[in-house]
């Protein structure tokens, strides 16, 4: 009698499958190479672009001095210069005007920070020309660029109360300020326009 391999002899030994057990068989490895398909075409990973508000300069922070009568020191307050109406026609808005609105008018995605002062509103709200927009923190939204201007100068300045001398010896009362925003947000994939726009508008005071 022929000696068998071992290979054969597993063959002749291995229990039959019913049909049940091998279209269960075909169906696991149709799935196994469905997901090894879908790992291998996994669409690449998107690197977006933000632009913080919280990073950028907010306002013109310094310190403000008063004398010990409360006032401020060597300050002489001057009326503004009038001008007279010298009744020309204003005529046709210019092209600039025309480019700053288009511009005004552009949608950019934004996300208002969430807030962990539990009296903060979850749903603040901006009106702008009679226009309102409701902002959902935490949350990317598409908005007019008008109302990102309105976050960025929607600012809150507080002060500090500091009593010090002068080279005199005299009492001097400062004040230094720190000035954030109301709503801290965030620019999601701006241009560097974008980001050149909102860093000016954050710096004014």
């Amino acid at each position: 009698m022929p000696r068998l391999k071992p290979n054969e002899v597993a063959a002749a030994t291995k229990p039959l499958r019913t049909p049940a057990q091998l279209a269960n068989d075909a169906s696991l490895r149709a799935k196994r190479n469905k997901d090894s398909n879908t790992i291998k075409h996994v669409a690449p990973v998107v690197i977006r672009k933000m632009t913080e508000s919280q990073e950028q300069q907010v306002g013109q922070d310094g310190v403000r001095e008063f004398d010990k009568n409360n006032e401020i020191p060597h300050v002489q307050v001057q009326s503004p210069e009038r001008k007279g109406k010298n009744g020309k026609s204003q005529g046709f808005r210019d092209q600039k005007w025309m480019d700053d609105m288009a511009f005004a008018n552009e949608y950019v995605t934004v996300i208002v920070h969430e807030s962990t002062d539990k009296t903060a509103h979850p749903f603040p709200e901006l009106s702008v020309n009679g226009r309102t927009q409701r902002f959902v923190r935490g949350h990317e939204q598409k908005v007019r660029r008008y109302f990102v201007e309105k976050l960025a100068r929607l600012k809150l300045t507080t002060y500090d109360n500091v009593k010090t001398k002068d080279v005199d010896g005299e009492d001097v009362y400062r004040y230094p300020t720190h000035t954030g925003l109301v709503y801290p947000f965030v620019l999601v994939n701006p241009t560097q326009r974008d980001t050149a726009w909102l860093k000016g508008i954050l710096a004014e005071s």
